[in-house]
Parts: C-alpha cells; sequence; structure tokens
C-alpha cells in the first residue's frame, strides 16, 4: 500500500509542466521511455490529451508533444514501439481535456 502511495507521489511530482512535454525519438536506447500508441482505450496506462503548446499543459495527462526532437531538453524523450509487451507505458489519444489520465499500476 505504501508503494502505490509513493508511486502516485512520485508520478505527481514529476509530471509538472516541462515533464509532461515530450519528445518521440528514433533511438530507443537513448529514450527515457517506451510508448505503445494504442487505437482503443482498453488497456491504456495513459489517456492523452494533444495540446498545442507548452502554456496549454494544465494538468497530468495533457501532453505538448514536441515538433522538432533537438528542441526542449527538458521534454521527456520516448520511443514508439510497434509491439504492447514491449512498451512501458500504453498511450491512447483522447478528443477532449477531461477525458485525459494516468493510471497507476
Amino acid at each position: 500500500m505504501i508503494q502505490k502511495y509513493l508511486a502516485i507521489i512520485l508520478l505527481f511530482l514529476s509530471f509538472r509542466g516541462e515533464a509532461q512535454m515530450v519528445k518521440f525519438i528514433k533511438n530507443p536506447v537513448t529514450a527515457q521511455y517506451r510508448v505503445y500508441v494504442a487505437n482503443k482505450p482498453e488497456g491504456a496506462t495513459h489517456w492523452i490529451y494533444r495540446v498545442s503548446g507548452p502554456s496549454d499543459i494544465r494538468k497530468p495527462g495533457d501532453w505538448y508533444i514536441v515538433p522538432n526532437p533537438q528542441l526542449f531538453k527538458n521534454a521527456v524523450t520516448l520511443y514508439e514501439v510497434k509491439n504492447r509487451e514491449e512498451a512501458d507505458w500504453v498511450v491512447y489519444y483522447v478528443s477532449r481535456r477531461d477525458s485525459a489520465r494516468i493510471r497507476i499500476k
């Protein structure tokens, strides 16, 4: 039980505005997380609402996806995998901000 609360606290602290700026890179070795993008919400650990700029980030689940990976050094680096089993996170993109959420395992 303590581990779950610790995970929630760490997740909250790690998802400041800059941590929700993400960039997809081509090198899996240097990526911080491997991500599988799902077509359906079932089994997704992250329901993500894509925002148009860094100033639009309001809460965990709002992501600004940096268009140029060389920009924004503080952005979380992600590598997109083709198989769900290889992923650290399973992401499903939502169309409404109030649907965005991060699930703690």
